[in-house]
């Protein structure tokens, strides 16, 4: 669904910027940095790429729209421009009403201005499309930051509203966020990502997680949606079940764990 050369020309110039691993954690290491930006030195530094190669790459993004220069006295700074989302709906031909729901994706897509939308017609094309959210989680560990990642999950119709969320947390913690995962069924990859050399920021992180999980389970959600609670997520499961339930659970472990060695020390606080 392409409405115009203008639109065929953006989308190329997109898949192509991004379908690229390198660029990808080019344009993750930008959005990381935030309106600094980084220099050519910075990236190829982080990257292990000549400076060249970095310039070629950057250009390519710069071309896409993804990324703007600004330049200070002899200094070039690079910059990732703005957030963008990028839905993917995944439809099965054979499913009855397929095209319908297409279609209304498109108009909700055409309705809040998106840039492009485009349709894969072959499987090759397909895979492009999805090659950049399988690529999303390495490309934020290249960064160097601490990803500090939580699966939290909400009902559909309120994914909006933890948009939302996220978006204050960001705003009120000062915080790095970036957001990716299953909106069809509500759950959301939410990544806070912290620079573990500075204290304060890992302490406000630390506030903006119980905060997520809080609002998540304000909002009739859950603080896993998939990976479950394990260690990690223990102390905050009281968040989302009472003493009672807690001890229940517990009970039940005991009937088919009686010695303990079943994930010893995961999910209760």
């Amino acid at each position: 669904m392409i409405s115009d050369d203008n639109s065929r020309i953006r989308i190329a110039q997109t898949a192509n910027a991004l379908g690229d691993d390198t660029r990808l954690r080019l344009l993750m290491l930008l959005l990381a940095a935030g309106s600094g930006g980084m220099t050519v030195t910075d990236l190829s530094g982080r990257l292990s790429l000549a400076q060249p190669r970095i310039s070629t790459h950057l250009a390519i993004l710069r071309e896409a729209g993804l990324v703007e220069a600004r330049t200070t006295g002899r200094t070039r700074v690079y910059r990732a421009v703005g957030e963008r989302a990028m839905p993917l709906l995944n439809a099965v031909k054979r499913a009855a009403g397929v095209e319908e729901e297409i279609a209304n994706v498109a108009s909700a897509c055409e309705a809040t201005k998106a840039l492009a939308i485009t349709r894969a017609a072959t499987e090759s094309e397909r895979e492009a499309l999805w090659h950049v959210r399988r690529q999303l989680s390495l490309a934020l560990r290249a960064t160097g930051l601490l990803k500090i990642n939580h699966d939290v999950v909400v009902p559909r119709g309120r994914v909006p509203e933890l948009f939302d969320v996220i978006a204050d947390l960001k705003r009120r913690h000062t915080l790095r966020i970036a957001s990716f995962g299953h909106a069809g069924d509500g759950n959301i990859h939410v990544n806070l990502m912290v620079n573990k050399d500075d204290a304060q920021e890992r302490a406000r992180a630390s506030q903006a997680e119980r905060e997520l999980f809080e609002r998540v389970v304000a909002l009739e959600g859950s603080i896993s949606g998939e990976h479950g609670i394990g260690f990690a997520k223990a102390r905050y499961l009281p968040i989302e079940l009472s003493p009672e339930e807690i001890a229940l659970m517990k009970r039940v472990k005991m009937a088919f764990d009686p010695n303990g060695i079943l994930n010893p020390g995961k999910i209760f606080p």
